[in-house]
């Protein structure tokens, strides 16, 4: 809940939830764990994507 320009804390931590949800859904072709050959490049972006995977997670910790 949001008063005169402040958020809780749980509010926070709920729009963080959702976020990691969202990032989860859209990327999950890329992070899941393939036995096929990837080119460098998306390895390269499936590490970016598991960065922003921790950042969120350590975010609403």
């Amino acid at each position: 809940m949001i008063v005169r320009g402040e958020c809780r804390y749980m509010d926070y931590a709920n729009v963080g939830i959702i976020a990691l949800l969202v990032h989860v859904i859209i990327n999950f072709d890329v992070l899941k764990i393939s036995r096929e050959p990837r080119t460098r490049a998306h390895a390269t972006y499936r590490n970016f994507l598991i960065c922003v995977l921790f950042y969120y997670i350590f975010d609403f910790l």
